[in-house]
């Protein structure tokens, strides 16, 4: 969902909470009372407490909505820096050797989906990560696919300090 539909959802769960509360304080005042004559007060009851308990499900729901975009951004850090570290190797060191070109292959699809796929949904957080998570890892692959001079070509280019190991 794109911030528009969480922010609809908000809206519509808003909509709905404010109806149940008007609904509840309507039947709240059609309850019978304690010295109106009848001897059971527990529709009342279960309207007040169903009234407290509206608002804390509401704020429920906001709690879980910004703990879901913090989850959300910690993966997204998570994932994005799990290939620098290897990307930042292979510049310096210019070795491929260990890497494995089928298991980047398949990375780097499994990226473009997932980028094609938030734009499909116009989901930022996942078009951000999975765009920077494609570059990085069909950086790799390109590398692990290049030869010799061609790495070296590109590791000078990007940084011209690094030398082999």
């Amino acid at each position: 969902m794109g911030w528009s539909c969480i922010d609809k959802n908000i809206d519509a769960e808003r909509s709905y909470w404010s109806e149940v509360a008007r609904r509840r304080k309507h039947a709240k005042s059609l309850a019978p009372r304690r010295n109106s004559g009848c001897h059971s007060s527990q529709p009342a009851t279960k309207i007040a407490n169903a009234t407290l308990f509206q608002g804390s499900a509401e704020s429920n729901f906001q709690m879980s909505l910004e703990m879901t975009v913090l989850v959300g951004a910690v993966a997204t850090v998570v994932s994005v820096a799990s290939f620098a570290p290897q990307a930042w190797k292979v510049i310096r060191t210019r070795d491929t050797s260990s890497l494995s070109s089928a298991m980047y292959a398949l990375t780097v699809v499994g990226f473009s989906l997932w980028f094609v796929y938030g734009i499909m949904l116009w989901q930022w957080p996942l078009i951000v990560a999975n765009g920077i998570c494609f570059a990085l890892s069909a950086f790799i692959l390109m590398m692990k696919l290049l030869p010799p001079s061609g790495k070296q070509a590109v590791a000078e280019a990007i940084d011209p300090n690094s030398h082999d190991d």
